[in-house]
């Protein structure tokens, strides 16, 4: 699998016209927010890496996703899908704060 840059892969992600908000913020919190041992092996760079600009659209974009989205469902039992995880991670950093 070839080498990508952080900044090529989020800004693949922010132009994609095929994906909706909820995808491109599952998408972008794997590639940004999650740990080392859960983000793409083949990716280079880390979160403190991308420009402040680009952090500022990739939080407004999660935000989008939070203000258009219902949040996923969690499933009774003990698995469940790594959406949630990517969901909660980008909640973490990019929801606005309680009582904004």
């Amino acid at each position: 699998m070839p080498r990508v840059a952080i900044h090529e892969a989020v800004t693949k992600i922010l132009d994609a016209d095929t994906i909706d908000a909820r995808q491109k913020m599952w998408q972008l919190s794997w590639i940004c927010f999650s740990d080392d041992q859960e983000r793409p092996r083949n990716l280079d760079g880390k979160w403190d890496d991308l420009p402040s600009p680009l952090q500022s659209q990739i939080l407004d974009t999660c935000e989008t996703a939070f203000d258009s989205c219902d949040p996923t469902p969690i499933p009774e039992g003990s698995s469940f899908s790594s959406t949630i995880l990517y969901e909660a991670w980008c909640f973490r950093l990019a929801a606005p704060p309680s009582g904004a």
